[in-house]
């Protein structure tokens, strides 16, 4: 055979095979467990104290599921929550995919994005992770005490360029499964705490 023919009938198959939808696609569930990791629901509002004692209203405007996926044959599910206030520039928005592995993300904007991942492990229990994640059994926060608490560090900001020290930027975060966010702490101080 020719090598133009040969050539020729390659890249008609390896063509016939690129153009070809995928006869089965990969669809990651959330199982009941992990939807439960994000206690927000849409009109849901939460009261929080800023650092000068003043309240805060959050409220949630978006939470919803949808399917998602880069790729034509993997498609992930994954929950979303925007919560945002009327008198703040705060902007706190978490999600939940299986798209980089078991973890709740929580983006945090006040003057910049901070990002927080919060790992957990197959049980939906939050697990200890060496790159700055630690769990409390219990932590008393405003007079009052939580279980299963969750402490992370910053993961980084969300622009890569924009990695410049702030010392407003939100640097360390208190979570829970039954509350959800509980304090924020930037480099100096308390920004937010829940106000229950």
């Amino acid at each position: 055979m020719k090598p133009k023919v040969l050539i020729f009938l390659i890249s008609l198959i390896i063509f016939e095979y690129s153009c070809t939808k995928c006869r089965n696609v990969d669809r990651y569930e959330l199982s009941d467990f992990e939807k439960q990791m994000i206690p927000y629901e849409l009109g849901h509002s939460v009261s929080f104290i800023d650092s000068i004692n003043q309240p805060l209203f959050m409220t949630v405007t978006e939470a919803k599921t949808t399917w998602m996926g880069y790729w034509e044959c993997e498609k992930f599910e994954q929950l979303s929550v925007r919560m945002n206030s009327e008198n703040s520039n705060l902007d706190i928005s978490l999600y939940l995919n299986h798209e980089y592995g078991e973890c709740v993300n929580i983006d945090i904007g006040l003057y910049k994005y901070s990002r927080f991942h919060l790992y957990y492990n197959a049980e939906g229990q939050f697990a200890f992770d060496p790159r700055g994640q630690y769990i409390h059994d219990s932590l008393e926060i405003n007079n009052k005490i939580y279980y299963s608490v969750v402490e992370s560090n910053i993961y980084s900001p969300t622009s890569a360029n924009e990695y410049e020290y702030n010392e407003r930027m939100p640097f360390r975060l208190l979570y829970n499964k039954t509350d959800g966010i509980l304090q924020l702490e930037d480099a100096n101080k308390i920004l937010l705490t829940i106000n229950k």
